[in-house]
């Protein structure tokens, strides 16, 4: 099955998959897993560090008691199935806050479609530094 150009059964990211079960290596590569994990807790670090100013021009508060995230390869395999058919619902992933959305630009390469989520949900925010 075909979401724009892209194959759901053709590597996205060719590479190494270690971190994860064998069964999910067409998913994703660890190279990739971690380029994710690490830039999703860089803006998690700047907002808990108070770094960040807001859309209301406001600095946040710190977060002292965030946590960083860690790659979940359970999770990954949720957002495969529901992503795979362009779904625009959320997977059935019990106990899991989902954030999603579904872009139509077939301009952006692969690695930019999985980074484009995070630069989107801190547009309104400014990093100070």
């Amino acid at each position: 099955m075909n979401c724009g150009k892209y194959s759901t059964t053709t590597p996205f990211f060719p590479g190494d998959s270690k971190n994860c079960p064998q069964d999910q290596a067409h998913m994703s590569s660890d190279s990739i897993r971690k380029l994710f994990e690490d830039t999703h807790n860089k803006y998690r670090s700047a907002v808990a560090r108070g770094t960040v100013r807001m859309g209301n021009n406001q600095m946040c508060r710190n977060a002292t008691q965030m946590w960083k995230l860690k790659y979940d390869c359970e999770l990954e395999k949720s957002a495969y199935s529901a992503a795979k058919d362009c779904s625009e619902f959320d997977s059935k992933t019990a106990s899991v806050d989902e954030l999603w959305k579904v872009f139509n630009d077939n301009s952006l390469d692969a690695t930019e479609q999985l980074i484009r989520p995070l630069t989107l949900g801190t547009r309104k925010l400014k990093r100070v530094t």
